[in-house]
C-alpha cells in the first residue's frame, strides 16, 4: 500500500513537471530584473518564514543590484498573502510561502481566491521550518502525553492557537484521532498569540519555534514537542512527535520562492540559480538555524516534485479530518 502511494505521488509529480517544462513561455531577449523586486510573504513581520525570506532578501538584492522589498500580507491562513501575489500579475514580484498554501490550504477553506495547481510556478525551496508545540508555563502541561491526559479530563476547556496552514492541518489532525475537544482561539498576527501563551490566556501553542524562543528562555513557556522528521538543531532534546508515538503531526514545513503562471523557463531556472548561488553563504545556514530554519535550496523540477508529494499526503490525511468544520471559534480575541 505505501509502495503504491509513492508510485501514484511520483507519477503525479511527473505530470506536474511537465506540465511546467512545456506550457511556461519562452523568455524574451533582455536583462532581468530590470528594477526593483518585491517579495510578498503571506507571514508576518518576526515569524521563521519572513526572516528567512530576509536573510535571502539582502543577498539577492546584492547579486540583483536591485533594491529586494519584503511585504507581509498575513491572514486567513495565508489566503491573504498568496491572493494579493496572483493579483498582481507582475514580473517583478515573487511569491515567498510555504507548500502548504498550495496543498494544505485549500484542503481547509471551501474556496481560495488562485488555482493552486496553475496559477504558481516553483522556483526553488529555501527553508525547512521547526514547528515547536509548545504550552504555557503556567497551564502546568508538562509533556505531549500530560497535554492528552488534560484534554481528555477537561473536554472543552483548553484553549489553543497555531501558526497558519500546516501547523493548524497537523494539530486538528491530532486532535481528531485522539477524539480531544480544545478550544481554538484564531489570531491573524504571531506576537499577539505569542504573547497570550506567556500570559496564559492560551494553553496550547503550535508555530514556528523562533516565535516562541524568547518565551521559553523566560520560562513563560515549555517545549513540548517538534512537528519535523528531526529534532531541532538548536533544541535537540525536544523530541519529535514521531518519537512520542504521534506520527500523524510529522511532517516537515518547507517554503520557498514561486513565480506566477506566466513566469518564462528561463527566468524561473535563472532566479533559481541565483537563489543556490546566494545560499552558498556559509553565514545564511548559520543565520537560518539560530530561528530554528533549516537551509534547503533546489531546482524547480525538485521543489514541484515536493510540492505535489506533500499534496498526495495532506489529501489522504484530510480523510480523517473535516476541517471545514473544525473553523467555529471559541470565545477570544480575533486580533
Amino acid at each position: 500500500m505505501r509502495c503504491a502511494k509513492l508510485i501514484r505521488a511520483l507519477l503525479s509529480a511527473s505530470l506536474v513537471i511537465g506540465t511546467f517544462a512545456t506550457t511556461a513561455p519562452k523568455a524574451e531577449p533582455g536583462h532581468w530584473p530590470r528594477g526593483p523586486v518585491r517579495v510578498i510573504t503571506p507571514y508576518g513581520s518576526g515569524t521563521a518564514n519572513d526572516a528567512t525570506l530576509r536573510q535571502f532578501a539582502d543577498r539577492l538584492a546584492k547579486r540583483w543590484n536591485q533594491p529586494v522589498t519584503v511585504e507581509n500580507r498575513p491572514g486567513a491562513d495565508t489566503v491573504v498573502g498568496v491572493g494579493a501575489f496572483v493579483a498582481a500579475k507582475d514580473d517583478h514580484t515573487l511569491l515567498f510561502a510555504g507548500a502548504a498554501s498550495l496543498t494544505i490550504v485549500p484542503l481547509m477553506k471551501d474556496k481560495v481566491p488562485y488555482d493552486p495547481m496553475r496559477d504558481f510556478v516553483p522556483i526553488s525551496t529555501a527553508c525547512n521550518t521547526t514547528i515547536i508545540i509548545a504550552s504555557a508555563a503556567s497551564s502546568n502541561i508538562v509533556s505531549l502525553a500530560d497535554l492528552i491526559s488534560r484534554a481528555r479530563a477537561q473536554p472543552g476547556k483548553l484553549r489553543w492557537a497555531s501558526g497558519p496552514s500546516l501547523p493548524k492541518f497537523l494539530f486538528d489532525a491530532f486532535l481528531k484521532t485522539q477524539a480531544l475537544d480544545m478550544l481554538y482561539v484564531p489570531y491573524k498576527e504571531t506576537t499577539p498569540q505569542v504573547t497570550d501563551l506567556g500570559e496564559g490566556r492560551i494553553d496550547i501553542l503550535v508555530t514556528g519555534l523562533v516565535a516562541t524562543v524568547p518565551l521559553h528562555q523566560a520560562g513563560k513557556a515549555r517545549f513540548l514537542a517538534v512537528t519535523n522528521s528531526e529534532r531541532a538543531p538548536s533544541f535537540p532534546d525536544v523530541l519529535t512527535v514521531k518519537e512520542l508515538g504521534q506520527p500523524v503531526m510529522s511532517a516537515d514545513g518547507f517554503s520557498g520562492f514561486f513565480g506566477g503562471r506566466a513566469m518564462p523557463v528561463e527566468l524561473r531556472d535563472q532566479i533559481a540559480s541565483d537563489i543556490r548561488m546566494v545560499a552558498l553563504d556559509p553565514e545564511l545556514r548559520i543565520n537560518l538555524e539560530r530561528i530554528g530554519q533549516t537551509l534547503r535550496v533546489g531546482t524547480p523540477p525538485d521543489f514541484a516534485a515536493e510540492i505535489e508529494s506533500q499534496r498526495v499526503w495532506a489529501t489522504e490525511l484530510a480523510r480523517l479530518v473535516d476541517f471545514k468544520s473544525t473553523q467555529a471559534s471559541g470565545p477570544g480575541p480575533q486580533r
